[in-house]
Order: C-alpha cells, then structure tokens, then sequence
C-alpha cells in the first residue's frame, strides 16, 4: 500500500498548496502577537487586493464582490434578499443541489412561492427548456452549473445571455465551476454568483464568495437581516444600507482563511488557461481509464463534462467501496441522493461513487486508483 494519499476528491476539498498554507500560517502568528484587529488594520492592502483578484477571475467589478464563509451562505445571502411575494415562481433544474433546494422550501413554505422544475432531456439541461419555463409570475432562475453529483456541465453562460431582458433575477450556483471553467460574470448577465473557496479554488475551507450585479445593488437588495458592517446605523430609527455587495457580509470572518484564498487566486489567475486545460484532459484521461475496469458504469450525463466522475461497482456497494479505497491511501467520495435527488430519482439510483481530478493529480495517481478498482474483479 502507498504511504502517501492520491487525492480525488476536489469536488469535496481540493489540497491547498504550499504557499496557500504558509500564508495563513504566518498571519496566525502575526496575530498571536499583534491581536486580531490590530493584526486585520495592518493586512487593509491584502484585504483590497483579495477584493480586486476576485474580479479579475471572475469578470466583475469590484464593488460587485462579498466575501462569506460558504457558497451555501452567499447562497442564503441571496435568497433571502429577494422580495418575494405570494404566488411568485422560482425556476429550478433537476441539477438542483439539496442545499439549494432545502432553502427554496422553506421560501416556498414561508411566503407561498412556486418551485418549477425543468427537467433533463437524454441527459442533458436544454437552454430552451429553462426559457420556456419561464412565466410573468417567474421572479427567479436558479442554475446549478456544475453539479456535484452529476458530471456533466450545464449551459449556465448561454442561458443567461437569452435573459438579459429578464426582470427577476438570474441566480448561478458555481461552487464546483470555479477553479475548473473560465467565468464571465458580466457576460452571463447573472444576478447572484456563489461560489466556495475549498473546492476546485485550492482555497481553505470557511472561504467564499457572492457576485452581486449592478441590477441587484441599484435595488438596494439586501439580506432579510444583516449587522452594522452590511447596514450604517444612522439613529434609534434608521440604518443606510451600504452602495456595494458588502451589504452581503457580516463584521466577523476569519482573516487566516481569506488570506489563504487570496494567495490561491493569485495562483489561479497567474495559468488560469493552462489550468482550466490540464484539469480538463485529466478528466478525461481518468474518465476513459475507468471506463475499462468491468466492474465499473459511469453515471455521468450530459454532452459537456467537467473533472467530476460519478461511477458505481456492480461488485461493491458506493460506502464500501469508498472506504475500501480510503484502504488503499485513496481519497473518493459517495454521493448520496441530498446531493441532487431531482436527477438521482429520475434516473433510479440511491448512491454513486466519485472522484474529481485536479492539476496536481499524476498519471501515478490514476494507475493507482484504476490498479486497486481492479483487484475487486
């Protein structure tokens, strides 16, 4: 058995680098010995440029960025600042991710909302099917970009290039699009983007981040309550809510971690392309390596694939082959049906297995991998 880990399970936390780690190390202990705030006060310069970086990656603006904790905070964020009234429609696809889906149900449950759900056609999510779902009671669009369970890409750009005359909001889910697929924020004419730092960003985990369009800040929208970081508190009576997407943070965060994601985005933007290609073609290097091994189906719909592999054993069930795999110093994950229960119920499947690949993964790693699913046969 190797003594060393074969990490494939970006799609759950890809490993930070050597540098991503040293710098939250170093502002830890800055901050033991300067204390927190003095120790924030003293990194404004880090803190401008994580603002400025984000914007690079992502096509926006700067005044268009808040920093969370999670994607599925900036999430919430979003959803809970949009006016809803009673008899208003969400459109959903069955890509939907269960975090995603739980909150809409309470909004459902709570201001009397309508979900409408698009499905998928031979696998795929059609731009003209989520279009023509689209009535004058719709206040909302909700895409899922890159599902986690699912290792297909859906059509988040194109979408949004047919609503930029849609007056509700569009909304994209890009926790597992980041890091692997360029983003036009601007371009895709997405009112609310959320994403994650510990995914394909090699960011620490507790790290994240919301877009907010100029549509969105002109409309003073803002989170159902927030704090005195997101609101000024004027008098006894009063608050002004702040002109950018700050207005989506709170005071408290964790400096440490943020540093982190600063210095991953910085890696990322210095080989973005050579990035997003190489994890790219490690997909389906693997993708194709694993379709060889007899015991083992892909799961995997759609014509447009990322570096998510979803597969299942017709020998071993999905936890214990996981944990089979753990055995052999080989890091995976199960998906279960919360993940993305639309897609998974349709297609009759309870659980799958998968691995997601990244830059840092070898063609040793996948020997490695495709060697021990072997041994099962």
């Amino acid at each position: 058995m190797k003594d060393t880990w074969t990490h494939l399970n970006s799609a759950g936390a890809s490993i930070c680098s050597d540098a991503v780690i040293a710098a939250q190390v170093n502002y830890l202990k800055q901050e033991q010995e300067l204390g927190g705030y003095l120790c924030a006060e003293r990194h404004q310069q880090h803190w401008n440029n994580l603002y400025l970086s984000i914007a690079k990656l992502m096509g926006s603006q700067t005044h268009q960025v808040a920093l969370v904790e999670s994607a599925s905070r900036a999430m919430l964020n979003a959803l809970l600042s949009i006016p809803w009234q009673a008899g208003d429609e969400v459109v959903v696809t069955e890509l939907e991710y269960g975090a995603n889906y739980v909150a809409l149900l309470q909004l459902a449950k709570r201001f009397e909302i309508t979900i409408r759900c698009v499905p998928l056609r031979d696998g795929n999510l059609r731009t003209a099917d989520v279009l023509s779902s689209i009535t004058d009671k719709t206040k909302a669009v909700l895409i899922t970009w890159v599902p986690s369970h699912n290792g297909m890409i859906a059509p988040a750009a194109a979408i949004g290039e047919k609503l930029s005359s849609f007056d509700g909001y569009y909304i994209v889910d890009a926790c597992q699009a980041v890091g692997q697929v360029p983003v036009d924020f601007d371009a895709m004419n997405a009112d609310f983007l959320v994403a994650t730092g510990r995914k394909f960003l090699r960011a620490p985990r507790g790290t994240g981040f919301l877009l907010a369009s100029d549509k969105v800040l002109e409309r003073e929208l803002f989170p159902m309550v927030t704090d005195h970081f997101a609101a000024e508190w004027l008098d006894r009576e009063h608050f002004k809510v702040r002109k950018d997407a700050r207005r989506f943070e709170t005071w408290e965060a964790n400096w440490a971690a943020r540093l982190g994601m600063k210095e991953a985005v910085s890696q990322l933007l210095q080989q973005a392309d050579e990035i997003y290609r190489d994890i790219q073609s490690k997909a389906q290097w693997l993708r194709k390596m694993l379709n060889e091994v007899a015991h083992i189906e892909l799961c995997d719909t759609g014509n447009e694939q990322s570096a998510i592999i979803s597969f299942r054993s017709h020998k071993i069930a999905a936890p214990v082959l996981k944990q089979y795999l753990e055995q052999q110093h080989i890091v995976s994950s199960v998906i279960t049906l919360d993940s993305g229960m639309l897609d998974l119920q349709r297609r009759q499947i309870e659980m799958l297995n998968r691995v997601s690949v990244h830059t840092y993964n070898t063609e040793d790693d996948f020997n490695h991998l495709i060697s021990s699913l072997e041994k099962l046969s």
